[in-house]
């Protein structure tokens, strides 16, 4: 079996998948089959979301053509349980010929990649008396048209979304079922959503008195706490969600929120975020889980669902500037000078005071231990010692074999050869 590209981890546990046979495209289909006719009295269309090894909406809805609306929220969705509401019968009409445009009766039956892991989704469409399923297993993977995964996003838009994701008719339609926005339930609920929900509706939520220390509802591997809904909003960088919860009384969740919520934000690569975790008063000195200064975790953002672009040298103005010591080092004994990436990370770092030719736990110099080209060159422009040697390897080897083009020219223009 072969390892092929896992997605990222997430807040919610690993997500990965293994392929276990050859990736055969299905065959096309053999004839052209219209989409029956029918009343629409007489449609349900049906979309099933099945678990992954991650994080994905476990879930049912179905849509009736008079617009009931029954959804089952079963894992990793926002609102879980059986939920019913009504949609305007002419949504579900336009499905159905979206259903027609797609030549849904003429796809295959099944799509279904040979691999481990992965979410499988069915999609049903019932009309005039008769039906047709097409399920897709990471079905892309061997050729099934797109035409099918803009049909199950479609199916979504129109319902699927409002309790497994959240979107602008969630509050509306909790309201109308008269839920307890104020019980453990809807604590957890605002949990998930601080991750990724509209901001509205966290915002309504609170607005309804939620309590915003709630967590996260899964299940979770028992060594760990689950998160709060502050840890998911900084670890997604989403700093006007953790603003809100933090003036919502979000920081009394535990007594090391602060200094968790600030180590997600740092880890996000989220300046905003950071500023408004600071702003109540966290450390900027707080080792990480493992013991390191998030001035040294700060070296590189690892992204969880979270900001689509990150800024490192900008969370490490923040840090410094809040008082976090440049000086300090992980138990490897690397300060965030041997870790830096980046051109403007490394002058940030130096600018902060950072030794040049300090030695890390290995004897090594930050040259020695350079992350990337451009860091690496720009050590070097700063003045770096380029002659020293880590176990009898040279700069120039090292640069060698990561392949660091730029460092290697500007080593031969001061006049080291290979």
């Amino acid at each position: 079996m072969a390892v092929v590209d896992p997605p990222p981890p997430t807040d919610e546990g690993p997500a990965s998948y293994t392929l276990t046979g050859p990736l055969k495209e299905a065959p096309p289909p053999l004839k052209h089959v219209p989409v029956p006719q029918g009343a629409l009295e007489t449609v349900r269309i049906k979309l099933e979301r099945s678990p992954c090894n991650g994080s994905c909406p476990s879930y049912a809805v179905e849509l009736r053509g008079d617009g009931t609306v029954r959804y089952e929220g079963w894992s990793q969705t926002l609102v879980g349980g059986d939920h019913t509401f009504r949609i305007p019968p002419e949504r579900v009409a336009c499905l159905v010929e979206a259903f027609r445009s797609a030549d849904f009766w003429s796809l295959n039956n099944d799509y279904v990649a040979q691999t481990t892991h992965g979410s499988s989704h069915k999609l049903t469409l019932h009309i005039g008396g008769q039906s047709k399923t097409v399920t897709d297993y990471m079905g892309l993977m061997v050729g099934m048209p797109e035409a099918v995964t803009a049909l199950e996003d479609a199916v979504d838009r129109v319902a699927g979304n409002r309790f497994a994701r959240g979107d602008s008719e969630t509050l509306v339609s909790l309201r109308e079922e008269h839920f307890d926005f104020r019980s453990p339930e809807a604590a957890s609920i605002l949990a998930r959503a601080a991750k990724s929900a509209p901001e509205p509706f966290v915002l309504g939520m609170l607005a309804e008195g939620t309590p915003p220390t709630g967590r996260i509802s899964v299940k979770w591997d028992p060594r760990w706490p689950l998160p709060t809904g502050l840890q998911l909003a900084s670890r997604a960088g989403r700093a006007s969600v953790a603003r809100a919860l933090i003036d919502a009384g979000a920081m009394s969740a535990q007594a090391d929120e602060k200094d968790i919520a600030l180590r997600n934000a740092v880890e996000a690569g989220s300046p905003a975020t950071v500023a408004e975790i600071l702003k109540s008063g966290a450390n900027p000195n707080v080792p990480d889980k493992n013991g390191a200064p998030l001035i040294v975790l700060a070296r590189e953002a690892r992204l969880y669902g979270g900001p689509p672009q990150i800024d490192v040298p900008g969370v490490l103005r923040l840090l410094i500037a809040a008082g976090a010591d440049p000086s300090k080092r992980d138990r490897n004994g690397s300060t965030a000078l041997h870790l830096a990436t980046g051109a403007e990370v490394v002058e940030l770092l130096l600018a902060a005071g950072l030794d040049i030719e300090a030695r890390d736990g290995q004897g090594r110099t930050p040259l020695l231990t350079a992350n990337d080209d451009e860091a690496s060159l720009a050590l070097i422009k700063a003045g770096a010692d380029i002659t020293v040697t880590n176990d009898g390897g040279t700069v120039l080897e090292g640069a060698i074999h990561e392949n660091f083009r730029k460092t290697i020219d500007e080593l031969g223009r001061r006049g080291v050869k290979h």
